[in-house]
Formats: C-alpha cells, sequence, structure tokens
C-alpha cells in the first residue's frame, strides 16, 4: 500500500513540475513527505526539499515538520553548500512579481537559519540579497532585512570585520531613507 502511495504521490508531482505549474496540491504537501520519510526513502526526500517551490510550501504548511525532515536527511546527507547551490531555481532572475518572489526565497533563507550550517545559510543569504539588489533596489527595504539578516549570520560566525561592514551598509541605507 505505501508503494503505491510514494508512486501516485511522486507522479503527481514530477508532472506538475515538469509542465512548469507551480501549483502543488495541498495533499502533495501535507502527504509526500511523510509518506517518504515513513518509508525511508531519503533520496526522493532530499530531491524534493531541492525542489525550491516544494520546499517553501512544506516551510510555509508546516515549519516544524520541514525542521524534521531535514534532520531525518541531515542524519542520511551532507546538506551543505552543494545543497543550496542545486536548490532548482531560476537563475535568470526575471519574475513578474519580484515581491513575492523575494518573500518566498526569504522564507526559504529563515528556514535555512534555523537549520543549516552557518556556511550554507550565509551562501543562501547571499544569494537571497543578490535578487533583491537586482530586482527591487539596491536601498529597498527587501535588502536592509536581508543585510541584516546576513550581518547576524557573520556574527554568529566570528567574522566581526565583516559583519561591521554590512551592517555599516544598511545604517548608510537607512539613513538615505530618511
Amino acid at each position: 500500500r505505501r508503494v503505491l502511495f510514494r508512486s501516485y504521490f511522486h507522479k503527481q508531482c514530477k508532472a506538475q513540475v515538469s509542465k512548469g505549474q507551480k501549483i502543488i496540491s495541498s495533499r502533495i504537501i501535507n502527504e509526500l513527505p511523510w509518506q517518504l520519510a515513513q518509508a525511508k526513502e531519503y533520496k526522493r526526500l532530499k530531491t524534493y526539499f531541492k525542489n525550491f517551490i516544494f520546499l517553501n510550501l512544506i516551510i510555509k504548511n508546516n515549519e516544524i515538520d520541514a525542521i524534521t525532515y531535514w534532520r531525518q536527511l541531515n542524519s542520511h546527507f551532507t546538506m551543505s553548500e552543494e545543497f543550496v547551490s542545486s536548490l532548482k531555481i531560476d537563475s535568470n532572475f526575471n519574475y513578474e512579481e519580484p515581491m513575492e518572489m523575494s518573500d518566498k526565497l526569504f522564507t526559504v533563507s529563515a528556514f535555512l537559519l534555523l537549520v543549516a550550517t552557518h556556511e550554507v545559510a550565509e551562501v543562501f543569504l547571499r544569494f537571497v540579497l543578490k535578487f533583491d539588489e537586482q530586482n527591487i533596489g539596491m536601498n529597498s527595504v527587501n535588502v536592509v532585512r536581508d543585510l541584516s539578516s546576513l550581518a547576524l549570520e557573520l556574527y554568529r560566525m566570528d567574522r566581526r570585520m565583516e559583519a561591521d561592514d554590512v551592517h555599516d551598509r544598511v545604517i548608510d541605507i537607512l539613513r538615505a531613507s530618511t
């Protein structure tokens, strides 16, 4: 019976992703990761976690479950910078709704700050920062949010000089906007 469930969800999700559909049913979000974790099919679960749309929806649906799945994956794989670089995100950065995409990226970065190594979180925060600078503007509120998160992460990593430079940029942007 488990095989049928996994097969059904896998086919549904694969079909939607291959068609470029961004809507994944709530049933897939709620049940597929659980089914894969129960069956100890961590390679397949990792594949779905590498899909940015799927990962974002899992986090928004139930962050505690997402953390649990991440930890299960981390016990079987090293979830490293390679994971962040392999997230399936369009690299051309031409989105119709950059603010919406920025929020989705930040949701994932906040999740990574909770569960990932500092290095993984830093790589993704820099990716989000680059996206926001290119699509929303160098002095936008989103850039301030990204820079603040990056500065805090750098402080946690004991890279004070670099963190101070990032924090100074935040202050400059805030001063310029008042």
